[in-house]
This record gives C-alpha cells, structure tokens and sequence, in this order.
C-alpha cells in the first residue's frame, strides 16, 4: 500500500476562485503592494494578535461527528505552533533554527456569537451529503449541504467535514469573497485524536492550512524555484513528502521542516521571521485581516477583573514529571494549579508564581487532569476548562528488543523495535570503565554508535519521544568491543 501524501487543495481553490471573480487578482496584488510596503508604513506592534474561532462541524455519519474535545487539541496545535512552543521544536534543523519565530498569533475558540449570545466556539450541522468536493466552496452554503459562516470580518471560519479526492484540506488567500471566506479541513486530519489518521494526526494541516488564510504559500512558490514572498525561505524545486531529514535544490538547502511544505506532520516544525512578518502585515491598520483585531467574538480577557488562564497546555512529559503551562493574565498576582490523577482521583492544589509549573513524582503511564486559577489581589477567577495529559512509561511506548551487532573495535550498530507514533529516539552508551555518559539522537530504529574504545565492554539504553514527550528507558542492553583491529566481531550481549 503506497504511503500516504499531503494533497493541499488551496492552490485549486484559488485558480477556481480567479476564473470565477475577475477581480480577485486585482485585490491580491494590492494585499501584496500593502504587505511589501510594510517596512514604509509601519510593522505591526508585537503585541499578541488574538483571532476568534468557529469551527463547523458538518457531518453525515456520528464518526464524522468529531467531539468537542478533538476540536480543543486542534486550537492547542494551532496556538503551540504559531507561537513556537510546539515540543519537536527543537527538532529544527540548525541550519534553519536562527529563521525560526513566534509569530505572536493566537487562536481561541469565540465565547461570543454574531448575535451576542453565549457559545462554544463550535457549531454542528448533519447534513445529507456523504462528501464535499475539495476545492468548492459547497460546505459553506447551506443550501448546498453545509453551514454558511459567521461573519469573516469577526471570526476565523473553520470548516470540519469529508473532503472527496484524497484533500486534507484548502484555505481561501486574503481577499476573497467574504461569503467563502475560511478554513475547511478533512475530518481524518483535525486535532490530534478521535478520527485522526497518521501520517496527518498531529493536527498539522491545520496549521498549513491557515498559515494559507494569514497569506503565506507554499515554500517552492507554487512552481520551480518559484517565489513564495518570503525573504528567509530559500527557493525550493517543489514540495517534498513523507519524513525528509534534509534537502538541496535551486542551489541551496531546502527547508523542509517548514510548515508550508508538505511533509508529514511529526516532520514540520516551524515558520520563519519573514512568514512572520508577512502574516502579522494583515493586521497593519488598512490591512486585510485588521477587523479581527475589534472582533466581539470573544470576551478578551484584558478586560477582566480577574480572568481564567487559558491554552492550557502540558508538555516534556516522561514518565514521572510534565512541565504544565498556561496564559500568563494581566491582573494576576500568582496561580493556583488543581491537579488529580484519572479517574476519581482527588484533587491537589498548589500556587505558582508565574505561567508555568514543573509537576514531578508522578505515576507511569498514567492520565492526569489539570486546571489554573488565577487570584488577583486575593480574588479568585473562575475555573478554566481543564486539560488533560497521559505520563510515558506505558508498555506500547518503551523500545523493546535492544540488540547490538557488526561491533567493531571503533564501532557498534544497535537495533530496537519501533515505537507507535514515535518522531525520534534517544540513545544512551557509556563504558564501563569510564562511565563516561553519551548521547545522540536517532531519527529510525537502528543507529551508529562510533569512537569506541577497544576491549571495553559498553552499556546502552533507548528511549522513545512521542507527541506525549519522552518514554521511560529501555532494559539496559551491553556489549564488548574487541582489543584489536582485524579480528573476528563477538556476538552483542543484551539484557533484554
């Protein structure tokens, strides 16, 4: 069966829309004359740039149906990716880890509709139509099967519904037609559980998708070496798929990690300072984005006495400890963190003083609820929705089968089992006459290890990273070197 691929319709939708709108090119290039004007008038402040959201749900089966909790773990991905906290991070290439940025945009769910009324940010519409055509604008008509959107001058429009012909998703660019204006997603590719399928269930198309809708393309500029707008992104040939460690083409090394290419999700990581800019030009007064900025669609916070943290997140979680964080609030003189093993667990609350906690003596494998209250001048907000995490440690996470072979005096090459929606893997060699401690990352399940010493005998263990963070170790396996170049290879010895 042939690996999956990311198939972006945005493209498509947009040739439909210029054959469509005569003038949709015309109000294009203005945006892009505004947004390469920028430097003259005027950068948009560093301020935090907060958008409403509403996600559609349109389905025709109750899988499709997604819960209200899948479409949470979506706006975590989209504010964890846009502002740079995304764990695999780190992951960046370090050729490229300078370019990467925090866009300061964040994403939350409207508490307000167009109406003024209370909502969850999320409506739900069954429809008769078992499938929407990828590059139309049908889910967005009601008298076509979907939901007409909320007003796009106040909302982040996001429709959640089965796309046909293999799209994972499409954005319409800035300028359009208020009446299409948004975000559709297949139902298989939002957030990071329930319906999600690999290699497109780290909530990533997303991500791609409205970097599309805040005016950034494709990283080869949508043709060879093409131009995608962006200073900092070197030109590429075309798109790349699956899981590329590295790339060259037109001259100079791709950046593949990008989250306008079209890697897999556990392989894109980052967006640049210059896609920074060019989104962040959207929201200059005059520019195409700028309402969202007085939307009424959400209660800001700011203008609270004493406001509920929000984006609660848990991340670097291993088998014991998590570090928990959160929206730091104006008002806030310090935060009271309520925690509770699942299910029925009891309830533990303990005060930080800043937006974050290391949590730590926790249990293996093990579900965990959090929530954060903040108290200002004495006065406790209200409780937050809470977040959940699960602790490493579980049997389905921890490498097995450790073995080492071809051991040369100088070298060793050591295998393991793959772990379920692993994005890499920690490996751990120290002789044992040293104990000398070292320690390189592996992107696959069998890796080098090299500048060994002759005639000793050496310890390794592995540990799997996953979305949840870092597994426990491996049983410790061990093996010999031999004491001279040219002899017969031992046979490794494990623990496992």
């Amino acid at each position: 069966m042939a690996q999956p691929r990311r198939n972006c319709g945005t493209m498509e939708h947009y040739n439909n829309m210029v054959k469509k709108d005569p003038n949709y090119l015309r109000k294009l290039r203005q945006i892009e004359t505004f947004t390469e004007m920028g430097a003259k008038s005027g950068r948009p402040r560093n301020e935090i740039i907060r958008i409403p959201v509403v996600v559609h749900v349109v389905y025709h089966t109750p899988t499709e149906n997604i819960s209200t909790s899948q479409v949470r773990t979506q706006i975590d991905v989209l504010n964890r990716d846009f502002r740079r906290r995304n764990g695999d991070a780190s992951n960046t290439d370090s050729r490229f880890k300078s370019f990467a940025a925090d866009s300061r945009i964040e994403f939350v769910l409207a508490n307000v509709d167009p109406y003024g009324n209370p909502t969850t940010g999320i409506t739900r519409t069954p429809t008769a139509k078992v499938n929407f055509a990828a590059f139309s604008d049908e889910v967005k008509r009601r008298e076509l099967g979907g939901t007409n959107p909320w007003p796009s001058s106040d909302y982040l429009n996001i429709w959640v519904c089965n796309l046909d012909m293999g799209v994972l998703g499409f954005a319409q660019f800035p300028g359009g037609r208020k009446e299409t204006d948004g975000v559709v997603i297949g139902y298989k590719y939002f957030g990071t559980e329930g319906t999600v399928v690999a290699p497109f269930n780290l909530g990533r198309t997303t991500t791609h998708e409205v970097g599309h809708w805040l005016n950034l393309r494709h990283i080869w500029g949508d043709g060879p070496c093409g131009n995608d707008g962006v200073l900092d992104t070197p030109p590429s040939e075309g798109p790349h798929h699956g899981c590329v460690s590295s790339a060259e083409s037109c001259g100079s090394p791709d950046m593949v990690q990008n989250f306008m290419d079209y890697t897999d999700d556990a392989c894109m990581n980052f967006f640049t300072k210059g896609q920074r800019d060019r989104m962040r030009s959207l929201f200059v007064l005059g520019g195409a984005r700028y309402s969202l900025l007085s939307s009424s669609g959400i209660q800001r916070p700011e203008m609270l006495a004493c406001a509920p943290p929000y984006a609660l997140n848990a991340s670097e979680v291993t088998s014991s400890s998590a570090l928990l964080t959160w929206q730091a609030m104006n008002n806030a003189d310090r935060y009271e963190v309520r925690m509770r093993r699942l299910p029925g667990g009891d309830w533990k609350s303990r005060a930080y003083a800043k937006n974050s906690a290391k949590v730590v003596r926790l249990y293996p494998c093990t579900d965990y609820e959090f929530s954060v209250q903040a108290i200002c001048n004495g006065e406790k907000s209200d409780i937050p929705p809470s977040n959940s995490f699960t602790t490493s440690g579980c049997g389905n996470d921890l490498p097995l089968n450790l073995v080492a072979e071809a051991v040369s005096p100088r070298q060793a090459v050591v295998s393991w089992e793959p772990v379920n929606r692993a994005e890499s893997y920690e490996v751990q060699f120290i002789p044992r006459k040293t104990r000398r401690k070292r320690t390189l990352i592996a992107q696959r399940t069998r890796t080098l290890l090299d500048k060994l010493d002759p005639g000793s005998l050496y310890y390794v263990r592995v540990r799997a990273k996953t979305p949840q963070g870092y597994s426990t170790f491996s049983e410790v396996g061990s093996f010999r070197t031999p004491s001279y170049e040219g002899g017969g290879i031992p046979t490794a010895k494990t623990r496992n």
